[in-house]
């Protein structure tokens, strides 16, 4: 679940699922300013479960957090 605000503090937006079947994310950047997502399969539909993950991700018009169009 992600939710995001301009302030730390907040008030935060609603939140929304981001990376289906993913928990325990953390973003960052490489060194060509691609965003990435780490993540465990966390749920029994997960087809990665019980297993660690790194998906590209960006974001969408909508300035949300969504897996990589390309």
């Amino acid at each position: 679940m992600v939710a995001s605000s301009d302030h730390l503090y907040g008030p935060y937006g609603d939140r929304y699922l981001a990376i289906p079947h993913a928990g325990h994310n953390m973003f960052f950047h490489d060194r060509a300013g691609r965003w990435w997502a780490t993540f465990f399969g966390n749920d029994s539909a997960a087809p990665w479960r019980e297993r660690p993950g790194l998906l590209p991700i960006e974001l969408g018009p909508d300035g949300r957090v969504q897996p990589a169009s390309h």
